[in-house]
């Protein structure tokens, strides 16, 4: 089996802003899944594999308070569906200490399986 990740994703609900690396590009999108290294969206939007992008992830905390946070990277997988189309996109810096409210509620999420 070819394991083309890094590292492990995890589900994950968030609301997203698509900005086209050029700008001239934007569209709302939830996110499904999240992973140190990337992350997965489904929209109505459609980008092709290899454009950058910027997101604007805005999600609630554990004690619902709303959190926001900025990622950049290309799209590494792009599909067009039925209801939507998914997109995959790879960071270009790995979640750490520069998105650190992120990070946490992603490891906390992985800690409580939710």
């Amino acid at each position: 089996m070819d394991q083309r990740r890094k590292y492990e994703r995890f589900n994950y609900l968030a609301s997203a802003l698509v900005i086209s690396d050029s700008g001239n590009t934007r569209f709302q999108a939830y996110v499904t899944s999240l992973g140190r290294g990337g992350l997965g969206l489904f929209t109505e939007g459609f980008l092709e594999v290899g454009q950058q992008v910027e997101l604007e992830l805005t999600w609630r905390d554990q004690n619902h308070q709303v959190c926001a946070d900025r990622v950049k990277g290309p799209i590494v997988a792009s599909q067009v569906g039925i209801d939507g189309n998914t997109l995959g996109v790879q960071f270009t810096e790995l979640l750490g200490q520069k998105n650190r409210n992120l990070l946490d509620y992603m490891k906390k999420a992985q800690q409580t399986g939710a």
